[in-house]
């Protein structure tokens, strides 16, 4: 706004005439999630500037928190408190996710050949069930057949998380002691939880902050090379990962 611009809030599935109207003259901002709706915007502005957001188009301008990084400083955590038996809890479908827990394996196993990565898969929400059905779905059906308990888990987002931390506790297992958990994101609920756990998030100002540039930069002829910008991640350590040889085992794994 302080440049001289304005930023619309469209439903254009639900709003097509005044969409159309709007989308003729703007700069458009894509994720994943509206990638069908800005196929309908080509249909009528085939000239139409955008960005991608968490994800890239050749060519075309991104910006995207550096994923890769994030799963890569999960394993490094992991590896320097000595554990070599990590479960992953996500969903594939994501490519933000699924980049976190690539680059996850990937590291560990360089660090590590020797490693065990175990991936926990949990599918999409599906209408009218509870939003932690098929998490809970998915926890159940690795814990009845898994033969040997990992030390530690690491979760590619802050609702599969909660979950698996809310699983653990009810079955009694303590953390860091009995088993490791490292989440992502800066959800509410970690400020409300009994124990405190390390994550790897980025900023949401950062991530605004170049969006913006980005987008003016261009806007006003700054930046002629479609560019690609990765917004950094980081750690924040609450211990709630510790060396492995300070943790101590829990009488019956199994009761997961």
């Amino acid at each position: 706004n302080e440049a001289g611009y304005s930023c619309s809030f469209i439903d254009i599935e639900s709003n097509s005439s005044r969409a159309v109207g709007e989308i003729l003259r703007a700069y458009m901002i894509v994720s994943i999630d509206s990638f069908k709706s800005f196929d309908f915007v080509l249909k009528y502005n085939k000239s139409i500037k955008f960005m991608t957001i968490n994800f890239s188009l050749p060519g075309y301008p991104s910006v995207c928190a550096d994923e890769s990084s994030g799963g890569a400083m999960a394993a490094r955590l992991f590896h320097e408190k000595e554990h070599s038996h990590v479960a992953v809890f996500t969903e594939l479908d994501d490519v933000c996710f699924r980049l976190r827990q690539q680059a996850f394996a990937s590291t560990f196993k360089m660090l590590n050949p020797k490693c065990v990565v175990d991936t926990i898969v949990f599918a999409k929400h599906k209408p009218g069930e509870p939003p932690d059905a098929q998490h809970k779905l998915a926890l159940k059906r690795y814990f009845s057949s898994v033969s040997a308990m990992p030390s530690g888990f690491f979760c590619t987002n802050g609702y599969a998380t909660m979950v698996l931390y809310k699983h653990l506790r009810a079955k009694g297992f303590s953390i860091p002691d009995e088993v490791a958990l490292l989440g992502y994101d800066n959800e509410r609920f970690y400020d409300f939880i009994e124990t405190p756990l390390s994550r790897i998030v980025f900023s949401l100002d950062d991530y605004s902050a170049v969006v913006s540039t980005q987008i003016l930069n261009e806007l006003q002829g700054k930046m002629p090379v479609p560019t690609s910008t990765l917004v950094p991640v980081r750690l924040i350590d609450n211990h709630s990962i510790i060396e492995l040889s300070s943790m101590h085992q829990k009488e019956s794994e199994k009761a997961i």
